[in-house]
């Protein structure tokens, strides 16, 4: 949690007039291309932010036009400049990309993070991880528990290895495997599992169904039966959206586990506050649900 309030303050500090000198290079690269269609959104160092089309830059000022009228404003004063595409822009509104679009609330999806692209999560509040894109087609991700008051042959280590093979402007499928193991110590194979998997996402970053299947790997066995994941996520608002996440587990199919979560968003942070239903069998549980997840 530190960690992730560390990013979030370090992501939203602000930078020098030095530091602005790109957003300059910029906007002057783009001036001499852009056509009447074209839309940027400026952050402030104050701030705000606006979205709107360059009409010139002189110096070290610039002009723009904006639904509230034309702004002129210093390079100096630019924390961030982002070029704005027509999916965008929802109602007159401008909503920036989805950060979290390669995740369910903890299940992968078909998408995969671009080369260079990376994100700090945190899972429960005991499961931090990282994941980094090597380039666009192959993602490597791990973590830790941090439990208190188990020790360390006892905490879980993870590894989330993933291949994308199908990348569509709707459609994208991945394989991995998510590898895990309770300690590091110890030649036990009692403490190793694994769930290779297959997984697929259809949509687009305001809406997707998400499907995948999985068999889990332990005690030097694999699975007889699959688990099947089947899943979604809606984004409704510029800052709020729906996700759920939802298995049919093994064992002739008698056991299943059913979710629902809000997630909110902001331009590198997202936040997920959800419910976990497990049923099958004789009884059946509710669990609380939490997840962050910060871009960078």
């Amino acid at each position: 949690m530190f960690a992730l309030f560390a990013l979030f303050a370090l992501s939203s500090a602000p930078v020098s007039a030095q530091d602005t000198k790109p957003a300059l290079v910029l906007m002057q690269e783009r001036l001499k291309v852009a056509s009447p269609a074209d839309t940027f959104a400026v952050a402030m160092r104050d701030g705000s932010s606006f979205v709107g089309r360059v009409i010139a830059v002189r110096g070290d000022t610039v002009e723009m036009t904006t639904t509230v009228g034309t702004l002129r404003f210093a390079i100096g004063d630019v924390r961030r400049v982002t070029a704005v595409r027509s999916q965008d822009v929802v109602n007159g509104e401008y909503w920036f990309p989805n950060p979290n679009t390669t995740r369910l609330l903890f299940a992968p999806t078909g998408r995969m993070l671009k080369k260079g692209e990376g994100y700090f999560s945190d899972y429960m509040l005991f499961l931090p991880g990282v994941a980094g894109g090597l380039n666009d087609r192959i993602t490597i991700g791990g973590g830790f528990s941090i439990l208190p008051g188990v020790g360390l042959d006892e905490q879980l280590f993870y590894v989330t290895p993933k291949l994308g093979v199908i990348a569509g402007d709707k459609l994208n499928v991945a394989i991995g495997v998510l590898a895990a193991r309770f300690g590091l110590r110890g030649a036990g194979r009692e403490k190793t599992f694994a769930i290779p998997y297959v997984v697929g996402t259809y949509g687009s970053e305001k809406g997707s169904v998400t499907t995948g299947i999985g068999y889990g790997y332990a005690n030097g066995k694999l699975a007889n039966s699959p688990a099947l994941l089947l899943g979604g996520d809606a984004r409704l608002s510029r800052r709020f959206g729906l996700v759920t996440e939802n298995y049919v587990f093994p064992s002739s199919f008698d056991g299943a586990a059913v979710s629902v979560g809000a997630r909110f968003f902001g331009e590198k942070l997202s936040a997920d506050f959800g419910l976990v239903r497990l049923v099958g069998g004789r009884d059946g549980f509710t669990l609380p649900y939490v997840g962050f997840v910060a871009n960078f």
